[in-house]
């Protein structure tokens, strides 16, 4: 099936690299969605900074006054991006140093598909696509979503001393990473769910999650408190 605007990473089947993960989650779809579409949410739970640093301007995406943005957050319901909206996140790379992934979305069908290029800085900033479905599944007796990202890589083009050995442990690690990614995204559903019963809204847990993430790798880290 052709993509709705165009094919932007087609290339040779045997040059592709394509990591597959799924997770499953105790939420339903939209709310599921909103943590991946809105791109406070998805810096939140994706980056190691908080989502209010994360910005990012774009063409469809202006930069505005970050009090504006939490204002218009508090008096309206979540409106999900059209193609062109921007977002950038601080994030772990697969080997665990410090560095940047951004990019812009392409396709965004609440709350079943989602479609955003993908540009991290450990793989020299090449414009890659992340894809996540979400399906509506019973997860413990209640209504849950599986979440299955395919994320497209095309780093292996650019490395023309990589062998097939080398191909294939960054994709094993690329994986290993994704699922890390996901049971951190199931985390903050679970814990927006929670604290959304409470009357928090979800621009404080993105600033509270992402304040939090960052004291766990800390300590994970061996920092002194």
């Amino acid at each position: 099936m052709t993509h709705p605007i165009g094919d932007r990473f087609a290339y040779p089947s045997a040059q592709a690299r394509e990591v597959h993960v799924s997770v499953e989650i105790e939420a339903p779809p939209d709310v599921v969605f909103q943590a991946l579409a809105d791109p406070r949410e998805l810096v939140a739970w994706l980056g190691d900074m908080p989502s209010s640093d994360a910005a990012r301007e774009s063409p469809r995406n202006p930069s505005r006054d970050g009090a504006s943005d939490e204002r218009d957050a508090a008096a309206s319901p979540c409106t999900y991006p059209a193609g062109g909206a921007g977002w950038l996140a601080h994030v772990r790379a697969p080997d665990g140093t410090p560095g940047t992934v951004s990019g812009e979305f392409l396709y965004v069908a609440p709350p079943r598909s989602l479609t955003t290029t993908w540009a991290a800085s450990w793989n020299r900033f090449v414009q890659e696509e992340v894809r996540f479905e979400l399906a509506p599944i019973v997860v413990a007796g209640v209504a849950g979503t599986r979440v299955t990202v395919t994320h497209r890589r095309r780093s292996a083009m650019l490395l023309r001393d990589t062998t097939i050995a080398s191909a294939r442990a960054a994709a094993d690690a690329e994986r290993d990473t994704w699922s890390a990614r996901l049971a951190r995204l199931a985390a903050y559903v679970a814990t927006r769910n929670a604290l959304a019963s409470f009357g928090i809204a979800a621009g404080d847990l993105a600033q509270a999650f992402g304040a939090l993430h960052r004291r766990v790798v800390a300590i994970h880290q061996g920092e002194s408190a």
